[in-house]
Protein backbone atom coordinates (compact mmCIF):
# COMPACT_ATOMS: atom_id res chain seq x y z
CA UNK A 1 0.00 0.00 0.00
CA UNK A 2 2.75 6.84 1.10
CA UNK A 3 5.32 9.23 3.25
CA UNK A 4 3.44 11.67 5.09
CA UNK A 5 5.14 14.97 3.30
CA UNK A 6 3.01 16.82 1.36
CA UNK A 7 5.56 15.82 -1.81
CA UNK A 8 5.13 11.89 -0.76
CA UNK A 9 1.64 11.65 -0.22
CA UNK A 10 -0.56 12.60 -3.15
CA UNK A 11 -4.35 12.16 -2.64
CA UNK A 12 -6.02 13.04 -6.13
CA UNK A 13 -8.50 9.83 -5.73
CA UNK A 14 -9.59 8.82 -2.33
CA UNK A 15 -8.08 5.46 -0.90
CA UNK A 16 -4.90 5.67 -3.00
CA UNK A 17 -4.84 7.76 -6.49
CA UNK A 18 -0.97 8.12 -5.75
CA UNK A 19 2.66 8.30 -8.25
CA UNK A 20 5.20 5.85 -7.16
CA UNK A 21 8.36 7.51 -6.18
CA UNK A 22 11.91 6.52 -5.25
CA UNK A 23 11.66 4.96 -1.70
CA UNK A 24 14.77 5.92 -0.45
CA UNK A 25 13.74 9.70 -1.65
CA UNK A 26 11.02 10.57 0.04
CA UNK A 27 9.96 9.76 4.15
CA UNK A 28 9.86 6.10 3.99
CA UNK A 29 10.63 4.65 7.61
CA UNK A 30 12.67 1.72 9.02
CA UNK A 31 11.46 -1.80 8.05
CA UNK A 32 10.58 -0.86 4.24
CA UNK A 33 11.27 -2.16 1.40
CA UNK A 34 13.35 0.10 -0.71
CA UNK A 35 13.76 -0.49 -4.53
CA UNK A 36 15.90 1.20 -7.36
CA UNK A 37 13.44 2.62 -9.21
CA UNK A 38 13.77 0.75 -12.16
CA UNK A 39 10.72 -1.20 -14.08
CA UNK A 40 12.51 -4.58 -12.99
CA UNK A 41 11.36 -4.04 -9.66
CA UNK A 42 15.07 -5.26 -7.84
CA UNK A 43 15.31 -4.97 -4.54
CA UNK A 44 18.21 -2.73 -2.80
CA UNK A 45 16.76 -3.66 0.55
CA UNK A 46 13.85 -5.70 2.09
CA UNK A 47 12.92 -6.63 5.16
CA UNK A 48 10.79 -9.31 6.35
CA UNK A 49 8.97 -10.39 9.83
CA UNK A 50 7.44 -13.41 10.61
CA UNK A 51 6.18 -15.74 13.48
CA UNK A 52 7.12 -18.70 13.57
CA UNK A 53 4.46 -20.55 13.41
CA UNK A 54 3.42 -23.22 11.52
CA UNK A 55 0.63 -23.39 9.29
CA UNK A 56 -2.40 -25.48 9.84
CA UNK A 57 -2.74 -27.47 7.05
CA UNK A 58 -1.13 -25.42 4.48
CA UNK A 59 2.13 -26.84 4.94
CA UNK A 60 3.34 -23.27 5.07
CA UNK A 61 4.64 -20.63 7.86
CA UNK A 62 1.26 -19.03 9.10
CA UNK A 63 1.32 -15.32 8.67
CA UNK A 64 0.45 -13.10 11.82
CA UNK A 65 -1.89 -10.20 10.87
CA UNK A 66 0.11 -8.13 13.78
CA UNK A 67 3.58 -9.59 13.06
CA UNK A 68 4.15 -9.90 9.35
CA UNK A 69 1.61 -7.51 8.04
CA UNK A 70 1.33 -4.81 10.08
CA UNK A 71 5.08 -4.07 9.79
CA UNK A 72 4.62 -3.44 5.50
CA UNK A 73 1.93 -1.03 6.57
CA UNK A 74 3.38 0.63 8.79
CA UNK A 75 7.08 1.14 7.08
CA UNK A 76 5.98 1.23 3.82
CA UNK A 77 2.04 2.88 3.70
CA UNK A 78 2.70 5.86 5.76
CA UNK A 79 0.41 8.39 3.82
CA UNK A 80 -2.22 6.09 5.63
CA UNK A 81 -0.70 6.34 8.98
CA UNK A 82 -1.88 8.73 11.23
CA UNK A 83 0.49 10.87 13.43
CA UNK A 84 -0.10 12.34 16.68
CA UNK A 85 -1.70 15.53 15.25
CA UNK A 86 -4.12 13.27 14.37
CA UNK A 87 -3.65 14.16 11.18
CA UNK A 88 -2.85 12.43 7.99
CA UNK A 89 -2.20 12.83 4.45
CA UNK A 90 -4.73 9.57 3.00
CA UNK A 91 -7.29 10.14 5.64
CA UNK A 92 -10.09 7.46 3.59
CA UNK A 93 -7.61 4.41 5.20
CA UNK A 94 -6.46 4.61 8.45
CA UNK A 95 -3.58 1.42 8.41
CA UNK A 96 -2.39 2.57 12.33
CA UNK A 97 -1.49 -0.31 14.31
CA UNK A 98 -4.82 -1.32 16.03
CA UNK A 99 -6.75 0.37 13.35
CA UNK A 100 -5.84 -1.29 10.07
CA UNK A 101 -7.14 -4.75 10.57
CA UNK A 102 -11.25 -3.39 10.75
CA UNK A 103 -10.23 -0.33 8.23
CA UNK A 104 -9.36 -3.38 5.86
CA UNK A 105 -10.81 -7.31 6.10
CA UNK A 106 -14.39 -7.21 4.88
CA UNK A 107 -14.84 -3.64 4.33
CA UNK A 108 -15.81 -2.15 0.75
CA UNK A 109 -13.26 -0.57 -1.73
CA UNK A 110 -13.72 3.26 -2.71
CA UNK A 111 -12.16 2.78 -5.88
CA UNK A 112 -13.49 -0.34 -6.89
CA UNK A 113 -16.76 -3.32 -6.47
CA UNK A 114 -14.51 -5.55 -4.39
CA UNK A 115 -13.29 -5.46 -0.64
CA UNK A 116 -10.51 -4.29 0.50
CA UNK A 117 -9.69 -7.52 1.90
CA UNK A 118 -11.90 -10.80 0.71
CA UNK A 119 -10.56 -13.10 3.16
CA UNK A 120 -9.49 -16.79 0.98
CA UNK A 121 -9.64 -14.84 -2.29
CA UNK A 122 -6.52 -12.24 -2.97
CA UNK A 123 -8.06 -11.82 -6.77
CA UNK A 124 -10.78 -10.15 -5.26
CA UNK A 125 -9.22 -8.15 -2.43
CA UNK A 126 -8.57 -4.54 -3.63
CA UNK A 127 -5.54 -4.38 -1.71
CA UNK A 128 -4.19 -7.43 -2.89
CA UNK A 129 -4.37 -5.76 -6.53
CA UNK A 130 -3.27 -2.33 -5.52
CA UNK A 131 -0.31 -3.71 -4.12
CA UNK A 132 0.41 -5.90 -7.38
CA UNK A 133 -0.22 -3.35 -10.12
CA UNK A 134 -3.30 -5.08 -11.06
CA UNK A 135 -6.28 -3.00 -10.44
CA UNK A 136 -6.92 -1.02 -13.19
CA UNK A 137 -9.15 -3.48 -15.05
CA UNK A 138 -11.80 -2.88 -12.35
CA UNK A 139 -10.37 0.38 -10.35
CA UNK A 140 -8.30 3.21 -10.53
CA UNK A 141 -5.10 5.11 -8.76
CA UNK A 142 -1.52 3.84 -9.31
CA UNK A 143 -0.18 0.85 -7.71
CA UNK A 144 0.66 0.90 -3.67
CA UNK A 145 2.02 1.93 -1.80
CA UNK A 146 2.92 5.57 -3.24
CA UNK A 147 6.58 5.45 -2.30
CA UNK A 148 8.60 2.49 -3.85
CA UNK A 149 7.30 -0.49 -4.30
CA UNK A 150 7.23 -3.86 -1.84
CA UNK A 151 9.02 -6.40 -2.21
CA UNK A 152 7.99 -10.20 -3.41
CA UNK A 153 8.21 -11.62 -0.15
CA UNK A 154 6.34 -8.69 1.55
CA UNK A 155 3.79 -9.50 -1.56
CA UNK A 156 3.73 -12.74 -0.62
CA UNK A 157 2.90 -12.34 2.40
CA UNK A 158 -0.13 -10.30 2.18
CA UNK A 159 -1.56 -12.83 -0.42
CA UNK A 160 -0.89 -15.94 2.36
CA UNK A 161 -2.74 -13.49 5.15
CA UNK A 162 -5.41 -13.44 2.31
CA UNK A 163 -5.19 -17.24 1.67
CA UNK A 164 -5.84 -18.36 5.48
CA UNK A 165 -8.55 -15.97 5.81
CA UNK A 166 -7.27 -12.78 6.83
CA UNK A 167 -7.03 -13.88 10.35
CA UNK A 168 -6.49 -11.42 12.69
Amino acid sequence: MLGLLGSGCGSDSPEDGTTTQNASTVGMTSGATATDGSSSGEQTGEQTSGSGSEGSGSGGTAVDFEADIQPIFTGSCTCHLMGGSGEMAAPFLTLNPGMAYAELVGVDAEQAPLSRVEPGAPQESYLYLKVTGEHLPIGSGNRMPQIGVLGDAQIGQIEAWILAGAPE
